[in-house]
C-alpha cells in the first residue's frame, strides 16, 4: 500500500529493500543543500567559535527549513559517472514506487557531485538504460520519477553538503560525527511538518544540545575554519593605494582591494578541483604523504593573493564545503595531529582542506618532515594543503605529494588591466622580467607624482625613532623571514603603518618576529638605503644583528630559520648578482659579516643551535669563509654546557658527505666518538640505521660497537632489528642481545618489531621462553597483530596457534588484522573458524583485506563453497585490482571441481552470477580476456 509520509516511506524502504536501507538517498533525507549549509554555520558559531546562542542563527536555519515547499532527498556522488547515475535513478524509481501520489508531489530528488563525467546526464534515454535488466517496468512511474528530480538543478556540481557538518562536529570534540549528525537531523526531522516554526526552532535547540552532549574530547583548534559565506565580498571603501603587506589579509580580500583576474582565477579553480577529485584515492593508497596543491613561481608575482582568491572562490562557488586557514607551523601541527586517522579499508568521508600562505617561509623542512612522519606513522589522515611558494625554496621531501600550478609572469595585457584598476592615465614602458609587485608600484607612482617611496619611508622611520632597527628587520624580511626585535622595542614596530608614494605598508607580527612588507617591495628600498661597494657586508651585518636578537630572546628556531635561508650559496650568489654584486667574493663577504656580528655578541655555546648551519655555510663557501668553523664545532662536542641535541646535529654535519671529503681525520673521529656515546637522541638512532642500510664493512663495525655499548638500552631496538636482517656474521650475537632485551622488558610493547623479526628465522632455545613471557603481557593490539601473524609462519608455529586464535577473538575489530586471519585459515586448525570469520567480515565491511581473506577461504574445505559464491558476487560488480586477484586465485579452484560440483553450485546461483562462473570455467590463465573484457 502506498505511503503518505516520509517517515512511513523510510520504514517501508527498510522493510522492502533491507539490503539498501542505509546510505544512498537516505543519508540526508528531508534536508536540502541550503538547510545543511545553514546548520553548519549555526554549529560552527555555537561549538567552535563559542558565540552566544542568538536568535539570528536559529531563525536562519528554521527559515531555510520552513520556506521549502519540497521534501528533499539528496544523494552524494564524489564523481558522477553514467553508471552511478543509472544506479541512483533506479533506486529513485524504487522509492517512488512506494509513495502515494501526494507524497510523490512532495518529494524532490537531487544529486550532488563534485565532478560530473561526460554522459552522466539525466534524461529519458538514461532512465530507460538504468532499467534495462528489469522485465516489468511501469513507464508511467518511470516518467513520474524523472519529474520528481529538481526541475532546475537535478544534478548539482558542488561540495558535499554534509562535509562541513562533519568537520565542525569533529573539531568540537565529537568522536562519531556521522552518528551525531544522524541523531540531530532525526530530531529536527521529527518536528518538521513544513510550517510549525516554533516546533522546528525547539528541535534545533534540542539538536544543538545533543551535539554538545556528544562532545567527549578537547581537540586543539589549529587555525580558523571557514565555511561558505565567510569570505563573501562585503561593501567597503578601497584603500586607494597598493597594499604591500608581507601577506594578503582576509579583510582586504572581502573588501575588494585585490584585482581579480577572472581567466586566471577560473584556470586555477579548475586545476584545484581536478586535484581535489583525486584526493580520496591518494589517502586510501596510504602513501604516508600529505597531498599539497602549490602555486609556485617568482617572488612578487602575486602567488599569495591568488591563493587567497582561490580559497574564496572554492568556498563561495560551493566547490568545497569548508577549509581551515593556518598561519604557522604550530597551527599546522595542531590541525594535522587532530585530524581523524584512517586505517586501510575504512571509508573516507571526504578529505579536509587547509591553506597556509607561503609554506616554505612558515615551516622548517626538518620539523615538517618529523610532523608528517609522526602523523602518518600508523594511519593515513584525510587531510590536504593548499599553499604557494617561490620555486627555489619549496621543501624537497619524500613526505609531500605535490601538485603544482605555475604562476604566470605578468604580461602587457596585465599591465594595462592593472593600470586601469589603479586609475593611471600613463603607463611606463613594459619590462618583460619585471615582477607584478614592482610593476604595481611603478604604476601607482605615475598616479601620485610624489617623492620616492624609499625617501618617504626612511623619513617616517627616523621620525618614529625606529631607525636603524626597522632597516635590520627589513634585511631579514628580504629572505621572507620575520625580523626578531627585543620585547621593549616590539611595541613601536608592531603597530607601524605607512602610507605614501601610492602604497600602504603595515607591520605584521608573525612567528616571533615582525614583517614590514613584502620582500619584493622592500628590496629596492633597502638597496637604495645601503647600496654601494659595501652593500653585501652591510646586509650581512644587519642579518647578523637580527640573528643575535633572536638568540638573546631565546628564539633559536627563528635564528635557525633566518640563517637557513642564506645557507644556499648558489641562490645567494644569484641574488647578489641580480642586485649588481656578482663578484666571486661578494657571497663570502656577506656570510663572514653575518658570522662576525653574531660571534661578537655570543660565545660558541650560545651559537650551538646554529653551528650545523655555520658548518654547511663553511662548506658552501669553499674556503672563502675566514673562520675555522670545523675546529670550533669539534671543540663544542666536548663542551658540557652545550645541549645534547645541538651537539648531535653538529656531529652529524661534520660526518655528512662522502668519506673522501676533506675533513680533518681527528675531527671525524671526534664526531664519531661523540655519536657513539649517545643513545637517547632520535637523530643518532636514525644515523646508525642508515649505516646498517649502507651495508659497508666499516659502517657495520661502527654499528656493532654502538649496539654493544648500549645493549641494555631500549633505544637501540630499531637499529638492532635492522641489523638482525642485514648482518651475517654478527646475527647470533644480535639475536642474543634481542633476547636479553625482551627478557628484561617483557611489558615493553615497543619491542614488538624485534619479536616479529626474530620470528623470520626458526625460534629456538632461550628465544622461546623470552617470547612466551613477552606474549603473556597485556600489550595493545597494535603491538601484537603483526607479531602473531609472523609467529604463525615460523617453524613450530602451532605452538602459538591457540594463543593467536584467542587474541583474534578478542580483537576482531582491530584494523589491518586480515594477515593474521588469512594465516589461521591457511593452517586449518581443529577449530571452527566460521563464527570468527563472519564476525570479521561484519566488522570490516570496507577493508580491502577481505579479498585476501576470501582468497584464503578458497583453499579451506570448510569455506570453499561460501567463498566461491562471495567471489562470484564480487566479480559481477565493479572491476578493479582486487577482483582481478580473486579471478586469478579462483581459476584453479573451479578447474579442480567435478562437473557435478559445478552444476550443484550453478543451481544455487542467481542468473546474474552465471556469467562470472562461466568466465572462470573458460579461463586458461589469470590474464583471461573473458573477465577483463
Amino acid at each position: 500500500m502506498p505511503v503518505n509520509t516520509l517517515a512511513d516511506l523510510k520504514a517501508a524502504w527498510a522493510t522492502t529493500f533491507s539490503k539498501r536501507a542505509h546510505g544512498g538517498w537516505w543519508a540526508l533525507s528531508g534536508f536540502s543543500l541550503q538547510t545543511m549549509a545553514a546548520l553548519a554555520r549555526m554549529l560552527k558559531n555555537e561549538l567552535i567559535e563559542k558565540k552566544p546562542r542568538g536568535e539570528v542563527d536559529i531563525e536562519a536555519v528554521s527559515d531555510a527549513i520552513i520556506n521549502e515547499d519540497k521534501i528533499s532527498l539528496v544523494q552524494i556522488k564524489r564523481t558522477l559517472t553514467k553508471s552511478t547515475l543509472e544506479a541512483a535513478f533506479a533506486e529513485a524509481y524504487d522509492i517512488a514506487s512506494l509513495c502515494s501520489t501526494a507524497l510523490q508531489n512532495q518529494l524532490q530528488f537531487q544529486i550532488v557531485t563534485m565532478k560530473q563525467e561526460a554522459g552522466a546526464t539525466l534524461n529519458l534515454t538514461l532512465a530507460l538504460q538504468a532499467m534495462r535488466e528489469r522485465t516489468d517496468i511501469d513507464k508511467t512511474l518511470l516518467q513520474r520519477t524523472l519529474a520528481m528530480f529538481d526541475n532546475k538543478v537535478p544534478i548539482s556540481v558542488t561540495a558535499d553538503p554534509a562535509q562541513a557538518l562533519r568537520i565542525v562536529l569533529w573539531n568540537a570534540g565529537v568522536e562519531s560525527p556521522g552518528a551525531t549528525m544522524d541523531a540531530m537531523l532525526g530530531i529536527i526531522f521529527a518536528a518538521f511538518d513544513g510550517r510549525n516554526r516554533t516546533g522546528v526552532q525547539g528541535a534545533l535547540i534540542q539538536a544543538l544540545d545533543r551535539a554538545k552532549d556528544d562532545i567527549r574530547v578537547v581537540r586543539p583548534q589549529g587555525g580558523h575554519l571557514f565555511v561558505p559565506g565567510d569570505l563573501a565580498k562585503i561593501a567597503g571603501q578601497s584603500s586607494g593605494t597598493i597594499l604591500v603587506d608581507a601577506s594578503p589579509r582576509i579583510l582586504d580580500l572581502k573588501m575588494g582591494r585585490f584585482l581579480e583576474r577572472a581567466p586566471l582565477l577560473d584556470e586555477i579553480v579548475t586545476a584545484a578541483l581536478g586535484w581535489d577529485t583525486g584526493l580520496e584515492a591518494q589517502v586510501a593508497s596510504h602513501l604516508q604523504k600529505i597531498p599539497i596543491f602549490c602555486i609556485r613561481g617568482r617572488s612578487g608575482d602575486g602567488k599569495s593573493v591568488l591563493l587567497l582568491q582561490l580559497v574564496a572562490a572554492l568556498l563561495e562557488r560551493r566547490a568545497i564545503s569548508a577549509i581551515t586557514g593556518l598561519a604557522s607551523l604550530e597551527d599546522l601541527q595542531a590541525w594535522l595531529q587532530s585530524r581523524p586517522k584512517i586505517q586501510p579499508g575504512e571509508p573516507i568521508h571526504g578529505v579536509e582542506l587547509a591553506y597556509i600562505d607561503d609554506l616554505p617561509s612558515r615551516i622548517d623542512a626538518n620539523s615538517f618532515n618529523r610532523l608528517i612522519e609522526e602523523c602518518y606513522a600508523f594511519a593515513s589522515r584525510p587531510a590536504a594543503l593548499l599553499t604557494c611558494g617561490i620555486t627555489e625554496t619549496l621543501p624537497k621531501t619524500s613526505n609531500i605529494q605535490f601538485d603544482f600550478f605555475s604562476m604566470p609572469t605578468p604580461t602587457v595585457k596585465d599591465q594595462k588591466l592593472f593600470s586601469h584598476w589603479v586609475g593611471s592615465s600613463t603607463t611606463p614602458p613594459f619590462e618583460p622580467r619585471q615582477s607584478l609587485a614592482t610593476m604595481l608600484v611603478d604604476l601607482r607612482r605615475t598616479v601620485s607624482g610624489e617623492a620616492s617611496l624609499a625617501d618617504q619611508f626612511e623619513q617616517r622611520l627616523r621620525g618614529d625613532g625606529v631607525w636603524p632597527l626597522a632597516r635590520q628587520v627589513i634585511a631579514a624580511n628580504l629572505f621572507g623571514v620575520p625580523g626578531a626585535v627585543l620585547p621593549e622595542q616590539a611595541v613601536a614596530l608592531e603597530t607601524f603603518t605607512f602610507e605614501g608614494a601610492g602604497v600602504t605598508l603595515r607591520a605584521d607580527q608573525r612567528d616571533g618576529g615582525i614583517e614590514l612588507g613584502h620582500a619584493k617591495y622592500l628590496e629596492p628600498l633597502y638597496l637604495q638605503w645601503v647600496g654601494g661597494p659595501e652593500f653585501p657586508k652591510i646586509w650581512g651585518r644587519d642579518i647578523g644583528s637580527i640573528i643575535s636578537i633572536a638568540l638573546r630572546n631565546g628564539d633559536g628556531r627563528l635564528a635557525r630559520t633566518l640563517l637557513g635561508r642564506v645557507v644556499n650559496m648558489r641562490v645567494l650568489r644569484k641574488r647578489l648578482k641580480r642586485l649588481g654584486y656578482g663578484g666571486p667574493h661578494q657571497g663570502p663577504d656577506f656570510l663572514n659579516a653575518v658570522f662576525s656580528v653574531v660571534s661578537e655578541e655570543h660565545d660558541d655555546v650560545a651559537m650551538a643551535p646554529l653551528m650545523p648551519l655555520w658548518l654547511a655555510l663553511h662548506r658552501a663557501a669553499k674556503g672563502a669563509f675566514t673562520y675555522d668553523i670545523e675546529a670550533r664545532a669539534s671543540l663544542l662536542l666536548k663542551e658540557s654546557a652545550a645541549a645534547s641535541i645541538n651537539k648531535v646535529q653538529i656531529a652529524l654535519q661534520l660526518l655528512s658527505g662522502s668519506p673522501e671529503r676533506k675533513t680533518d681525520t681527528n675531527t671525524r673521529e671526534v664526531a664519531q666518538a661523540y655519536l657513539a656515546s649517545v643513545v637517547d637522541e632520535p637523530a643518532v638512532v636514525n644515523y646508525y640505521k642508515r649505516l646498517v642500510s649502507r651495508n659497508r664493512s666499516g659502517d657495520l663495525v661502527l654499528v656493532r660497537n654502538w649496539l654493544r655499548r648500549h645493549k641494555r638500552s631500549l633505544q637501540i631496538v630499531s637499529v638492532l632489528a635492522s641489523a638482525i636482517l642485514a648482518a651475517k656474521a654478527d646475527v647470533p650475537e644480535y639475536r642474543s642481545m634481542a633476547v636479553r632485551l625482551i627478557r628484561a622488558h617483557p611489558t615493553c610493547s615497543g619491542l614488538s618489531d624485534l619479536v616479529r623479526i626474530l620470528a623470520f628465522s626458526p625460534i629456538e632455545g632461550d628465544e622461546i621462553g623470552s617470547i612466551d613471557s613477552w606474549l603473556s603481557q597485556a600489550h595493545p593490539p597494535s603491538a601484537l597483530n603483526d607479531v602473531y601473524a609472523q609467529l604463525l609462519r615460523v617453524q613450530g608455529a602451532r605452538r602459538y596457534l591457540a594463543r593467536a586464535l584467542a587474541w583474534l577473538e578478542q580483537n576482531v575489530d582491530f584494523a589491518n588484522n586480515h594477515h593474521l586471519l588469512v594465516r589461521l585459515i591457511e593452517m586449518q586448525p581443529d577449530y571452527d573458524l566460521g563464527p570468527l570469520v563472519q564476525r570479521w567480515f561484519h566488522s570490516h565491511p570496507y577493508n580491502n583485506g577481505r579479498y585476501s581473506v576470501i582468497g584464503a577461504q578458497l583453499t579451506n574445505q570448510h569455506f570453499k563453497v561460501a567463498a566461491l559464491q562471495r567471489v562470484l558476487e564480487l566479480l559481477a560488480g565493479p572491476r578493479n585490482e582486487h577482483t582481478r586477484y580473486l579471478f586469478a586465485v579462483t581459476i584453479p579452484v573451479v578447474k579442480g571441481m567435478t562437473e557435478q560440483e559445478v552444476r550443484a553450485l550453478a543451481d544455487r546461483l542467481p542468473m546474474r552470477l552465471q556469467r562470472s562462473l562461466g568466465a572462470l570455467r573458460a579461463a586458461r590463465s589469470s590474464r583471461s580476456k573473458s573477465y577483463r573484457q
